[in-house]
C-alpha cells in the first residue's frame, strides 16, 4: 500500500477517539503512559499501565456503521504489524516492571441520534 495521506478531518476524529479512549482507560485505573508511540512497523495508539500488566491499546473511532465495527477492521495483518511493533517497543523503551502483556482494542462509536459516544474495550487473545 503507497504511503497515502489521511484526511485533516479523519485525523481529527481519530485524535478525539483517542482522547476519549484515554480517559475510558483512565476512569478503568489504567495510567496512560504514552501516545502514538511509532516505529517503521506502525504506530501504537495508546500504551497504558495498570497493577503489573502493560496494555497496547488500538484505538477504531467511527462516525457511522457503514464501513462495519471498529473492532473489526483489526484484521490478522494489523495484528502481526502490532506485535511487531510492541516488539520493537519492548526492546527500545525496556519498561522493567511489568509481567503481564495485553493487546486491546478501544472502539469509540459517535452516533448521530446520541450526543454521547459509546466506548467498547476488548481484549485480543492469543497475544
Amino acid at each position: 500500500m503507497k504511503n497515502q495521506r489521511v484526511p485533516k478531518h479523519n485525523q481529527k476524529v481519530g485524535a478525539l477517539g483517542e482522547e476519549l479512549a484515554a480517559r475510558v482507560l483512565t476512569k478503568s485505573d489504567w495510567k496512560v503512559v504514552d501516545r502514538n508511540w511509532n516505529c517503521k512497523y506502525g504506530e501504537i495508539d495508546l500504551i497504558a499501565e495498570r497493577s503489573g500488566a502493560l496494555a497496547f491499546v488500538e484505538v477504531k473511532t467511527r462516525l457511522s456503521t457503514g464501513s462495519g465495527s471498529g473492532a473489526g477492521q483489526v484484521n490478522a495483518r494489523k495484528i502481526r504489524n502490532l506485535k511487531r511493533a510492541i516488539s520493537t517497543y519492548l526492546e527500545q523503551e525496556k519498561p522493567n516492571d511489568f509481567y503481564r502483556l495485553q493487546m486491546l482494542v478501544c472502539e469509540v462509536h459517535f452516533c448521530r441520534n446520541n450526543p454521547i459516544p459509546q466506548v467498547s474495550i476488548y481484549r485480543i487473545e492469543g497475544f
